[in-house]
């Protein structure tokens, strides 16, 4: 008898041991949760903020005055000999928060356009051009009479040109 009582303290304290081993581990473990929130908080406002006529040469004369929105300028203007030109300071501004670079200029005209009139973009160059965020970039457009255009002229010449300036995140 003696050796079955020494049994049953023996799975007794065994008993206790692991009950008291368990509560052991639930009181010591502690679960850990990590939570995360993440918000973006940027904005791309590129945009045309002024045109100004800063140059004229000859008899070159405005049609009517240049305006611009925020995505186009718009210009109309007439030459009367062959040494017209004007020049028009276009300012293109980032009021957003995400620095920019010129990724390509695209000029088309129309497919009857004079060729007497030429166009000439300086100030920006494709791939190059920076524009950080609250910078600005000044294009000079000069509108000019094609020296080479050597026809006569007998009805009036016009061109109409599209100047796109695609800017890319940098």
């Amino acid at each position: 008898m003696k050796r079955i009582e020494i049994k049953n303290v023996i799975i007794t304290v065994l008993m206790v041991i692991i009950v008291g081993m368990s509560i052991g581990y639930s009181l010591l473990t502690t679960q850990l949760l990590i939570k995360g929130n993440v918000q973006i908080a940027t904005k791309w406002i590129l945009g045309i903020s002024s045109i100004e006529k800063v140059d004229t040469k000859g008899e070159a004369y405005e049609k009517s005055p240049p305006n611009h929105t925020l995505n186009t300028a718009t210009f109309d203007v007439g030459l009367k000999t062959p040494s017209d030109s004007i020049t028009y300071n276009i300012k293109i501004k980032n009021t957003g928060t995400i620095n920019a670079k010129l990724n390509k200029i695209t000029v088309s005209t129309d497919y009857d356009s004079s060729p007497a009139i030429d166009y000439k973009i300086e100030g920006v160059e494709e791939n190059v051009t920076e524009l950080p965020s609250g910078g600005e970039n000044n294009i000079m457009v000069t509108v000019k009479w094609n020296e080479s255009y050597d026809n006569n002229f007998e009805e009036a010449l016009s061109k109409t040109v599209t100047i796109a300036f695609d800017y890319i995140q940098s």
